[in-house]
């Protein structure tokens, strides 16, 4: 090989070396795209009590509802507000694996409030909100977590008519 031939060669080498040397200096300091922000672990709800008493039991509104076999929770259809306490008698099946949380939200999506976790076979009589619900109506969503981990097990969101106030 003579010189004019190493010399066509060694141009088009040495900016391919160059290209991938800058390649990987971009790569190598890009910042990622994505920010995942720190997640706090809800507390546990202090108010929770073990079981869910008798005359909640007997009401025809309360009702179990199964999330696609990942958890069971009951609640009542026709939650009563009183004294900025929405009363849902919210609770965890026995059995369940997971730990569950009640967000409530008024009709225009705000959330009005949201409970600690809870425990397979607590209850939790009530809810403070921070606002009285609007209309007729509030919108409750239930999020669950592994234990430990506080992966996600999925979520469920149930529109609730509020019961008459007497």
């Amino acid at each position: 090989m003579d010189k004019r031939q190493r010399l066509a060669l060694a141009i088009p080498c040495g900016l391919l070396a160059a290209a991938l040397i800058l390649l990987a200096v971009l790569l190598a300091t890009r910042s990622p795209d994505t920010v995942i922000s720190e997640f706090q672990a809800p507390p546990f709800e202090e108010n929770a009590l073990v079981g869910v008493p008798e005359e909640v039991l007997a009401r025809a509104d309360y009702r179990p509802i199964d999330v696609k076999g990942n958890y069971t929770f009951a609640i009542c259809g026709a939650p009563e507000y009183v004294d900025g306490q929405l009363i849902p008698y919210f609770a965890s099946h026995g059995e369940n694996e997971v730990w569950l949380l009640l967000k409530v939200y008024g009709a225009d999506g705000t959330e009005l409030g949201k409970s600690g976790l809870i425990r397979p076979g607590e209850c939790l009589r009530s809810v403070a909100l921070s606002a009285p619900p609007v209309g007729e109506t509030v919108t409750v969503k239930v999020l669950s977590y592994e234990p430990d981990t506080y992966f996600s097990r999925g979520s469920a969101t149930v529109n609730l008519r509020l019961a008459p106030h007497t």
